[in-house]
C-alpha cells in the first residue's frame, strides 16, 4: 500500500524527483503487525515492520539516493 500511494502521488506531481531525494514515512502502526503475527506463534520480528523499513523500501523502489 505504501508503494502504491508513493507511485501515485509522484505520477501527480508529474516529472521525476531527483536522485538525492529523501523518503520519510510516518505511520500510527508501527510494528503493530509483529505482534499481531507473534500473537499467532510466529517470531517477534520488530525490525521487518518498522517504518524505517518502509522508508527505506520505497527509497529503493523508486531508485532515491536520500537520507530514508
Amino acid at each position: 500500500m505504501t508503494i502504491r500511494a508513493a507511485a501515485q502521488a509522484l505520477a501527480e506531481a508529474g516529472g521525476t524527483p531527483p536522485l538525492e531525494t529523501g523518503v520519510f514515512v510516518g505511520s500510527t502502526i508501527g510494528e503493530s503487525r509483529a505482534f499481531e503475527d507473534a500473537a499467532e506463534g510466529a517470531p517477534l520480528r520488530l525490525e521487518d515492520f518498522t517504518v524505517s523499513s518502509f522508508a527505506a523500501g520505497l527509497a529503493r523502489r523508486f531508485r532515491l539516493h536520500g537520507a530514508a
